[in-house]
């Protein structure tokens, strides 16, 4: 199953994006946003979860099955 930064990273450049532009899609920090991208967050805001299930155009809960847990 992919990750949650493998399926944002996906989304991201499917549509040409710039990590930048989605962190501020997401009221995020780019940063933050970086960190996401490499599966190094492995807890999240509700508002992010729901901001980033808008942009996947998927389900919070299938966002969640998609977070890593901690190594």
């Amino acid at each position: 199953m992919e990750t949650l930064g493998e399926l944002l990273k996906a989304k991201r450049t499917e549509r040409c994006l710039y990590q930048k532009e989605v962190a501020k899609e997401l009221g995020i920090t780019t940063p933050y946003y970086n960190f996401m991208e490499h599966d190094k967050v492995y807890s999240y805001d509700p508002k992010t979860l729901k901001a980033i299930a808008k942009f996947l155009n998927i389900s919070t809960e299938e966002v969640r099955k998609h977070i890593p847990t901690k190594r």
